[in-house]
């Protein structure tokens, strides 16, 4: 009769260590092939989006931010500072002119009498019409020099403001920073003024405090934005004949 007996097999403590720190190594290096496949993956979409900016003629957004009024009892920026949301249509004439219509709402304290005693808060709407200057070429193209993904710019235009108290003409004037994170897609942060053509805006109407030399009532608004690119430019080839 005959019996079959299994080996018993024994490990050494060298052994089981060399073992795990071989699993170890196997986890590091699978984590270093997916921190590099990622990195990789990275860098090829901003190359691609780099290279996919196309010029397109307009741009449609959207904004949000603070707005703040330079006015009989305010003499300060960001005194009161109230939430301010706007919808932007900006038209690119070339890589450094552009013009926006621009719509803004936000709320302001109303005051009454002399006494400057605060009554209500009513809402503030305000449209603007204005030219704009990039201080770069706002498109990255590699022929072109001065190209760029973004630019400071400055503005100054036309606009129209009014809540249920007045309501006039005002200068809308301003500095921005705008940055191409893509293809279509756009990032821009604001600091618009608005000069009115009166004193009343607030509900209080006489001499201002000296902070302009009109001695009109001032809305500032500082806003960040995004807006997406539309009705795509005729080609500039640089290899037509």
């Amino acid at each position: 009769m005959f019996f079959q007996t299994t080996p018993v097999k024994f490990y050494s403590d060298n052994f089981v260590i060399h073992k795990q720190n071989k699993i170890f190594i196997n986890m590091n290096n699978m984590h270093y092939k997916i921190i590099g496949f990622i990195i990789s993956g990275w860098l090829l979409f901003v190359s691609l989006t780099a290279k996919a900016q196309t010029d397109y003629l307009a741009e449609i957004g959207v904004n949000g931010g603070l707005s703040y009024l330079i006015d009989d009892k305010s003499s300060l920026p960001f005194q009161e500072p109230a939430i301010d949301w706007g919808l932007i249509y900006r038209h690119n004439f070339n890589e450094r002119f552009s013009a926006h219509l621009e719509f803004n709402s936000t709320k302001q304290i109303f005051y009454a009498g002399s006494a400057l005693l605060p009554v209500d808060t009513i809402g503030l709407n305000m449209f603007d019409l204005c030219g704009e200057f990039n201080f770069f070429d706002l498109i990255k193209k590699e022929y072109k020099i001065q190209s760029r993904s973004f630019s400071p710019y400055i503005f100054a235009g036309a606009g129209w403001a009014f809540n249920s108290n007045s309501n006039g003409f005002n200068l809308p004037f301003g500095v921005g920073f705008k940055y191409k994170v893509g293809h279509r897609i756009n990032l821009n942060a604001k600091w618009a003024n608005r000069l009115m053509f009166h004193d009343r805006i607030e509900g209080i109407e006489g001499k201002l405090n000296g902070t302009n030399f009109l001695k009109n009532d001032l809305i500032s608004t500082f806003t960040i934005g995004v807006s997406y690119d539309f009705w795509r430019r005729p080609c500039d080839c640089q290899n037509r004949n």
